[in-house]
């Protein structure tokens, strides 16, 4: 940021301090006024999101099956590519639609032998099916992450976990917020899986399912929109994410204000910093080239408490923020930190200047 522009900010919180009534200590600080502690998604086990988001042996709609019926008479039978159609049916051969969808590889054999027996296809059919193709499902990946689009992925590897992988991962901007958007579709069935046992909850949360884990915001056949908060996820690791075709995975991007420090440091100006890493207020000055007078103090540290831009002051002490944590607040994005020019230090930098001053006058 330009000096200009970080200069603007400064003299802006330097005059909402002259009306501000919100002053604080770091002692008495209410807590909805406290910064968040940092959320380090770079030390993130998201092994946990790893799995299978459905059985290897599951059938569903779109599914391309190798299906080989034959009788004890047949010396050569040839096996048949069959797609399971929209309604859950497949067409097999003579025997002709037989419902497979959502059922395992056993189960359809059955099925299908059952079907070839009542429709008299065959007597004492064999029939073996196996899987040559799970459906693609086309999912969006928006926001913070290094490679957004659309990606297709098969139906039983689409989790939350691979699809970020396949967006290229997430980008150093990003939040650990993400919102998986599912739109309506009609004559499907508008669920997203919540449950350790992929229970659909469309009537809010329940079972195991932590609050801070994801949100259910609207319910029923019309779109949906779950958010996952990826620290609590990674670290509990119990909630499943089935993604479907046309999910739109969005990640959210964190605050990337910086933080403005100004007053009786070396280098005053605006400074970003690192989103997984806490910044408390010693770190700020350290930033800033440290303090211009040794026996500088006092700080003001302007921070906004809401979207209107109403602010509080934090009154804080350099020498008791060295001592104790409670008093080395954390810092938010966006704060500007002040070091106060007081009488004390007034009095001992002018006689610095004056002793320089002196210092350097050649005598004749």
């Amino acid at each position: 940021m330009n000096r200009p522009a970080w200069v603007g900010v400064v003299l802006c919180s330097c005059a909402v301090v002259g009306c501000a009534t919100n002053v604080y200590r770091p002692t008495n600080l209410p807590l909805e006024y406290t910064a968040p502690e940092p959320e380090d998604l770079t030390a993130l086990d998201f092994s946990r999101l790893v799995h299978r988001t459905v059985a290897s042996d599951y059938v569903d709609c779109g599914d391309v099956l190798k299906v080989m019926v034959w009788s004890d008479v047949d010396s050569n039978p040839q096996p048949q590519l069959v797609r399971v159609n929209d309604d859950g049916t497949a067409n097999v051969g003579l025997i002709g639609p037989v419902p497979v969808a959502g059922l395992r590889l056993p189960e359809i054999e059955q099925r299908i032998a059952r079907a070839a027996v009542e429709r008299d296809v065959y007597r004492r059919p064999h029939v073996t099916v196996q899987i040559e193709e799970e459906r693609k499902n086309r999912i969006t990946v928006a926001g913070a992450v290094k490679e957004p689009g659309v990606y297709e992925l098969p139906r039983g590897e689409s989790n939350l976990l691979r699809v970020l992988v396949e967006a290229g991962g997430l980008d150093t901007s990003a939040g650990p917020i993400i919102e998986i958007r599912r739109p309506s579709v009609s004559g499907r069935k508008n669920s997203i899986f919540l449950g350790p046992d992929r229970e659909p909850y469309t009537a809010g949360l329940g079972g195991d399912t932590s609050v801070q884990q994801a949100s259910l915001e609207t319910t029923g056949d019309g779109p949906q929109t779950v958010q996952v908060n990826l620290v609590s996820l990674a670290t509990e690791g119990r909630t499943h994410y089935e993604l479907q075709d046309g999910d739109v995975v969005m990640v959210t991007k964190r605050d990337q204000q910086p933080i403005y420090v100004d007053g009786l440091v070396n280098s005053p100006g605006a400074y970003r910093t690192d989103p997984n890493k806490e910044t408390r207020l010693t770190d700020a000055i350290a930033l800033a080239g440290g303090l211009s007078s040794p026996l500088a103090d006092t700080v003001w540290v302007v921070r906004r408490t809401d979207e209107d831009e109403n602010s509080i002051v934090i009154k804080c002490s350099i020498r008791k923020a060295r001592q104790d944590r409670i008093h080395n607040i954390l810092l938010k994005p966006g704060d500007t930190i002040t070091v106060k020019d007081t009488p004390i230090t007034f009095v001992y930098d002018s006689f610095i200047k004056m002793f320089r001053i002196g210092s350097s006058v050649t005598l004749f």
